[in-house]
């Protein structure tokens, strides 16, 4: 599964990933691609108190909906998306594979949990 995350601004949405999206399909992936909520075309309210509280469990749900298998999830996010990402790998790390490509990462507090899920995993994190 590829998992396409977009960043933070007005002009964000899951299309930041689609000149991808064949290329990963004819490499074998399942790419999944969503608008978080406030973007795009997402209902809901971004912002904030979504980006900071809610982001890690939604992705985790959605791979729980999707029926991810473990280890089977490579990430590709850019900003809120990453930091998104990295709350999800904070509470749970199951569902991610070991390789992710995560641009202009801005979190301002480092999750619980994500150093020693990555450390359990024989990754690591330099801050």
């Amino acid at each position: 599964v590829a998992l396409c995350l977009h960043g933070f601004g007005d002009d964000r949405c899951m299309a930041l990933w689609s000149h991808f999206w064949l290329p990963m399909a004819e490499k074998g992936f399942h790419v999944v691609a969503l608008d978080l909520p406030g973007f795009g075309r997402a209902s809901g309210k971004g912002g904030k108190d979504w980006s900071t509280n809610c982001s890690g469990e939604l992705l985790l749900r959605l791979m729980e909906c999707l029926g991810a298998p473990d280890g089977s999830v490579s990430v590709f996010a850019e900003g809120i998306g990453a930091c998104a990402f990295l709350r999800a790998y904070a509470q749970n790390p199951a569902p991610f594979a070991a390789h992710h490509v995560l641009l202009n990462v801005q979190i301002g507090e480092v999750p619980k949990g994500l150093r020693e899920n990555l450390e359990a995993r024989g990754a690591d994190i330099m801050l």
